[in-house]
């Protein structure tokens, strides 16, 4: 249940073929997380009745996360996003958009640009400044 890398190919592959590849490894993930997730509620449980014990507050745990990262054509998800520009609201937009991680600071950087307040640098040689 993994990913046949000699299958992944060369070029640019769509997400969608990307995600199909990851689908049987992606299943494994999800049963391995909740075993996972079972074993570290027992060991919480095992470490509150010793601190119990030894007459300490207990660890309080809402929830197990697990992050996982995926592979994907980043040229293709910029094109979507891009073809969103006035069909959704910006801030949706900006917030799905691959390379934001912080959509409030982007459009505080996009108002400075606009407004001509925000020091983009000196440009350097050979890239169409002078010398």
């Amino acid at each position: 249940m993994g990913v046949n890398t000699n299958q992944i190919g060369e070029g640019n592959i769509t997400n969608v073929v990307i995600k199909s590849r990851f689908t049987n490894l992606d299943l494994k993930a999800s049963q391995f997380e909740g075993e996972l997730k079972e074993f570290l509620y027992i060991l919480i449980d095992f470490v509150n009745k010793y601190r119990e014990i030894s007459r300490e507050s207990p660890i309080k745990v809402d929830d197990i996360v697990f992050n996982r990262s995926v592979i994907m054509n980043e040229v293709e998800l910029l094109k979507a996003n891009q073809e969103q520009l006035g069909v959704i609201s910006e801030d949706t937009r900006l917030s799905n958009h691959p390379w934001v991680s912080d959509t409030e600071e982007e459009v505080k950087k996009m108002k400075e640009e606009s407004e001509g307040t925000i020091d983009l640098g000196e440009p350097i040689a050979g890239d169409g400044g002078e010398e």
